[in-house]
């Protein structure tokens, strides 16, 4: 029974020292819970940016923007998915494969059918080395019929 319980200590020190370093290439990013991955090491997805506010806009309006996609590393970059989180978002990702350095884009369109404030994210999921998701998300207000945004 002793040896089983050294046996196992061993084994379970030998697991945690293991998994359990943290270097500077794949050291965790307490601001947003991800690997700070080196770019150059794998594939890499890079966002022009992750949030786009619409503010006001008339009800039956075109609703979409554009987010630039980019791969920082140095083997090819694949979204396997654009998940949204309800059916009044509408997310379309390129599924092609986007060489090191090249750009691609994720279109998202919002029915602005629905009168109201909104706030709505998008899950991108793919092999990237700094994790397999990144979220978007867009925010606005679509006024009442026949209300029209103010002009600055």
């Amino acid at each position: 029974m002793k040896w089983f319980a050294l046996y196992s200590t061993i084994l379970t020190t030998g697991i945690l020292m293991s998994c359990g370093g943290s270097t500077a290439e794949n050291a965790i990013d307490p601001a947003t819970n991800t690997t700070n991955a080196v770019a150059g090491e794998g594939p890499l997805l890079v966002l022009n940016e992750d949030f786009h506010d619409f503010g006001k806009v008339a009800k039956g309006s075109d609703v979409h923007c554009v987010f630039e996609v980019t791969n920082a590393g140095n083997q090819p970059l694949i979204i396997s998915d654009c998940e949204k989180t309800c059916g009044c978002t509408v997310p379309q990702c390129d599924k092609n494969p986007i060489a090191p350095g090249a750009k691609s884009e994720i279109k998202v369109t919002y029915d602005s059918e629905r009168e109201g404030a909104f706030n709505k994210t998008v899950k991108v999921i793919s092999n990237s080395t700094d994790g397999t998701t990144k979220i978007i998300r867009i925010k606005g207000e679509v006024l009442k019929e026949g209300e029209e945004p103010a002009t600055e």
